[in-house]
């Protein structure tokens, strides 16, 4: 019974490791200032500037913020446009070429987004969370075993009501 409670601790502690900036959506951070550890991390193989965040709400609801700043930014609410935008080409790598189809296949997203429906943010959360955090080569830190379902609600929460949902 030790061996088991030894592996699950030490998996909970791989996976705090492993997300501990809490930026499932892989959030770039452009402000000149900034503490790095503190409001910002720096990928180890790309020198990017990522943002971090206390909570897991927090990032996750970052995700939802950035979608929503895109799509201001672009005057559109296209699925397409907005996503090349999030998930461009740059020094961490090529895009992925899926990332439209498997938002829109797996997670029911429209070519139009609507940040008005509840339900939609929050499968749009789950879904880039999904594409920004492959894990294949290390499936125990699949993200599905840091993010459960109320920490998704929770983002939506705060996207949508971000001085209630802190209270």
């Amino acid at each position: 019974m030790a061996d088991i409670n030894r592996q699950t601790d030490m998996l909970f502690s791989d996976l705090e490791k492993y997300y501990q900036n809490n930026n499932a959506g892989n959030i770039k951070y452009f402000d000149d200032d900034g503490i790095e550890g503190v409001d910002y991390y720096v990928g180890k193989d790309t020198n990017i500037k990522y943002k971090k965040f206390k909570t897991k709400a927090e990032g996750l609801s970052d995700i939802a913020n950035t979608i929503k700043n895109i799509s201001n930014r672009l005057n559109t609410n296209s699925l397409k446009e907005i996503m090349q935008t999030y998930a461009s080409d740059d020094a961490s790598g090529k895009r992925f070429e899926e990332y439209e189809p498997r938002l829109k296949n797996i997670f029911k997203i429209p070519d139009e987004i609507n940040l008005e429906d509840d339900e939609q943010v929050k499968r749009l959360i789950m879904g880039i969370t999904d594409v920004e955090n492959p894990t294949l080569d290390r499936p125990e830190l699949n993200h599905n075993k840091y993010y459960f379902e109320t920490d998704y609600d929770d983002a939506v929460r705060l996207f949508k009501d971000p001085i209630t949902a802190m209270e």
